[in-house]
C-alpha cells in the first residue's frame, strides 16, 4: 500500500506534540496526533491542549495517542473526581464530546511505592479500529510501559471491474 505522511496545521498548546497525516490513494486520510502533556502544567496550558484535542479531534480519522498525566481518571468506570476545572475531568469530557474510544485501560505507568496509573491514553474514533493494546516491558529505566496495537486502516480500491468475455 502506498501511503504519503506529512505534518499539518499548528498547534496553540505548550505540550510537546507531533501532528502527521498518513494518506492512502483511495481511502481517507488518518490524522494523528501524539501528545506528551507534562505533569500539572498551568491551567492556561491545560485549557489550550483540551481545545487542541477537541480541535483535532472534529477531523473525520483521527488516532491521538500519548501521555496525558490524567491519573484521576478511572477509564474502566469513564469518570474523573473533582470540580469542573480539574484537568483529568475537563480531559474526560472533552473525549466524550468528540465521541473519542479509549483503548488502554491497563495502568501504563508504575512506579514502587505509588499507585499505578493508566497515564498513555490511545484514543480513536472508531471504536473497532484499534482491537488489543498491549503494555509491554518499559524501555531502559521509563516507569512507563510501551504500548503495542494495531490500527485498522483499510484502503479499498476503488477500480470499474470491466468483464470481456470472448464470444
Amino acid at each position: 500500500m502506498a501511503c504519503s505522511c506529512q505534518k499539518k496545521g499548528k498547534l496553540t498548546c505548550v505540550t510537546e506534540a507531533i501532528w502527521l497525516t498518513i494518506g492512502t490513494p483511495v481511502s481517507e486520510a488518518l490524522e494523528i496526533l501524539t501528545v506528551n502533556q507534562p505533569p500539572r502544567n498551568a491551567s492556561q496550558s491545560d485549557s489550550r491542549l483540551i481545545d487542541d484535542l477537541e480541535s483535532f479531534a472534529s477531523r473525520s480519522e483521527v488516532m491521538i495517542m500519548g501521555d496525558f498525566n490524567a491519573p484521576n481518571i478511572d477509564w474502566n468506570l469513564s469518570s474523573a473526581p473533582g470540580s469542573e476545572l480539574n484537568f483529568d475531568r475537563r480531559l474526560l469530557e472533552a473525549i466524550h464530546k468528540r465521541f473519542l474510544t479509549q483503548h488502554v485501560l491497563s495502568p501504563t505507568r508504575i512506579r514502587e511505592g505509588q499507585q499505578a496509573n493508566c497515564l498513555d491514553l490511545v484514543l480513536t474514533k472508531a471504536p473497532d479500529s484499534v482491537d488489543v493494546v498491549n503494555c509491554l516491558s518499559p524501555l531502559g529505566k521509563s516507569d512507563h510501559v510501551v504500548l503495542q496495537w494495531e490500527y485498522s486502516l483499510f484502503s479499498v480500491t476503488d477500480r470499474n471491474i470491466i468483464v470481456k468475455r470472448n464470444l
